[in-house]
């Protein structure tokens, strides 16, 4: 249900689209600079937490409760 990624990672593969159960998912610490339109299959995503990201793309996620942005 929770995916931590922190490692200066630049781009999100677009499979990530396939983990439609994920909930939670922590970017801090990473580069990336755009994200998947995969990511809309996430619809049990709760919690986002990311650092640098298009708010436009965010907003598209709509069951979104939970969202830290750094930047």
């Amino acid at each position: 249900d929770k995916i931590n990624i922190d490692n200066q990672l630049k781009k999100i593969p677009k499979e990530i689209g396939n983990l439609v159960e994920l909930q939670r998912l922590y970017l801090e610490n990473n580069q990336i600079k755009e994200i998947p339109k995969e990511i809309h299959n996430l619809t049990n995503l709760k919690h986002l937490s990311i650092r640098t990201l298009l708010l436009a793309d965010i907003l598209l996620i709509f069951n979104l409760q939970f969202l830290i942005f750094n930047q």
